[in-house]
């Protein structure tokens, strides 16, 4: 039986056969792409990268004359999107979260009171796209003017960690928690650490969240080529802001050498 299984069903099986917990056959499957899919992906990266240029842009321009609301940006994000032709929706509830509100991981714009943004704040957006080439996510931590040497501390931190992961070749039949470490390490170092895992296993014109294949401190679950998962460390400081920088990245095998693998970027938008 799958770990999926309702309990129901697993109370009712457990009564006329000992039931043992397997991982479910048809996800662990799903997480392989083929090169049909992967080349897909990366045209639907192509896309969003161009969709997330184009939100940046008028972002920098309306906000040196005027307030905008985090309402507004989640709705230019989708506006943007629905102009290009093979966008079918959001991959998740965009978070657009300003200054205070970005040190909620899971902050969800929809559910709060409408907050300013203006030149002086620091804007985290985790956004994705449901394209018929495949899903995209991805997460910056915007600012407006230069930032404060706090700020460029945390952000150099986050960004290492990020880099550090993505640029890791390892042995095949690792699993994602051997790794985890790669992107925690540098916050780590000044006794810092964010509450979440680092990536997540991500579909193509499915779920943005995959299973089983995780970046974490438990996965065991081998990381294989084929797979998309993506890589975001965070660093959050609670009452004054949050940042996060997300990559989606590709299982491929290292040049002449079939016992090692190495995680390729498919996000195209700069830092």
């Amino acid at each position: 039986m799958c770990k999926e299984t309702p309990y129901f069903y697993y109370l009712k099986l457990n009564k006329i056969s000992e039931v043992s917990i397997h991982n479910n056959i048809i996800s662990q499957l799903k997480t392989v792409k083929n090169s049909t899919e992967i080349l897909n992906t990366k045209i639907a990266h192509y896309k969003d990268g161009a969709a997330f240029t184009k939100l940046i842009l008028w972002l920098n321009e309306e906000i040196k004359t005027k307030e905008l609301t985090e309402i507004q940006v989640y709705n230019k994000i989708d506006n943007i999107k629905k102009s290009i032709d093979t966008y079918k929706g959001n991959s998740f509830s965009s978070i657009v979260a300003v200054n205070k509100n970005a040190a909620f991981p899971h902050y969800d714009p929809l559910l709060s009171l409408p907050t300013n943004i203006d030149k002086n704040s620091i804007l985290l957006i985790d956004c994705g796209g449901q394209y018929l080439e495949g899903t995209t996510d991805t997460t910056r931590t915007l600012t407006f003017k230069e930032p404060s040497n706090e700020f460029k501390r945390f952000f150099t931190l986050t960004l290492k960690g990020l880099i550090a992961l993505s640029s890791i070749k390892f042995p095949l039949n690792t699993p994602g928690r051997n790794l985890d470490v790669l992107a925690r390490q540098f916050l780590w170092n000044e006794g810092l650490d964010y509450n979440h895992g680092t990536g997540h296993g991500v579909g193509h014109y499915l779920s943005v969240h995959e299973e089983p294949i995780r970046f974490n401190q438990i996965c065991n679950t081998s990381l294989v080529e084929g797979m998309i998962i993506s890589i975001e460390p965070g660093f959050y400081q609670v009452n004054h802001f949050g940042i996060r920088i997300e990559n989606l990245v590709v299982v491929q095998k290292v040049q002449n050498n079939d016992k090692f693998l190495e995680l390729i970027p498919l996000t195209f938008y700069t830092y």
